[in-house]
């Protein structure tokens, strides 16, 4: 297994997380655990679409089709379109991922606005696929938590843009990184967490609150070490150790939910 392909699995399995975390605030008893046999492999195959279509459009100069693209490509559509008929709500919420994140892929990333509003559209659809997967009717009461996620994820982007400045360049990706320079773009990352702190605070799920203000307070920590003293790497370095404080979030989390349905 190459490591380009352990990286595509690790993306793949992050890329549930946001949605394992909505639907564990949508869930309400033991038994609705169930309806994640069905939905887990639905979000994971539209995973593999959505990463699919970016690897083509990541080089479109060096690209040539093979048959590995082809179940990805045009195989999750149809399948999700079959899945219409059973969870409606959940398989929009999917089709409409995949349409922001293809958008994004073909045309978004070329311009540091537009590759702005997707990531931030990414981060509330993520969300709300987990709310429609769990059968929750009023997502609106879940608004507080999408729009963090949406804030949180927006602030990512923005760190993941300013530690791929070199690179982006090269294939012509004016990202906000690119225009305005990589360490300008970096510090200007941690104004969408602020605002999605805002949005935390005002939630009424008190795991959800706590777990998560753990998580965003080690990003101020990490952000202000980071920022101060420049390490080598400290770009990457950064982006890997919020995954993982976000990660723990998530898992502290499900934890305190599953506790509470038992």
């Amino acid at each position: 297994m190459n490591a380009f392909f352990k990286s595509r699995i690790i993306e793949l399995l992050f890329g549930t997380g946001i949605p394992m975390v909505g639907f564990f605030c949508a869930v309400r008893n033991m038994e609705g655990l169930s309806l994640l046999y069905i939905a887990y492999p639905l979000l994971l195959i539209t995973g593999w679409h959505v990463l699919a279509v970016n690897d083509i459009c990541f080089d479109r100069k060096k690209f040539s089709f093979s048959l590995k693209y082809f179940l990805p490509i045009i195989v999750v559509p149809i399948i999700l379109g079959i899945f219409c008929l059973q969870k409606p709500v959940f398989a929009l919420v999917l089709f409409l991922i995949i349409v922001n994140w293809n958008i994004y892929s073909v045309y978004g990333k070329y311009h540091w606005l537009t590759g702005l509003f997707h990531n931030f559209s990414g981060g509330l659809l993520h969300f709300l696929a987990g709310i429609a997967a769990a059968g929750c009717s009023d997502m609106f009461q879940f608004a507080p938590q999408a729009l963090f996620f949406g804030f949180a994820m927006l602030s990512g982007a923005v760190h993941h843009d300013a530690s791929h400045s070199a690179e982006d360049l090269d294939h012509n990706y004016r990202t906000g990184a690119v225009v305005f320079g990589e360490f300008n773009w970096w510090r200007l990352g941690i104004l969408p967490m602020f605002v999605g702190m805002i949005f935390l605070l005002h939630t009424n799920d008190m795991p959800f609150m706590l777990s998560f203000c753990i998580s965003t307070s080690i990003y101020f920590v990490l952000y202000l070490a980071m920022s101060t003293f420049k390490p080598a790497g400290y770009m990457l370095y950064f982006r890997l150790f919020c995954r993982i404080a976000f990660a723990i979030g998530a898992i502290g989390y499900v934890v305190l939910k599953i506790t509470r349905l038992g």
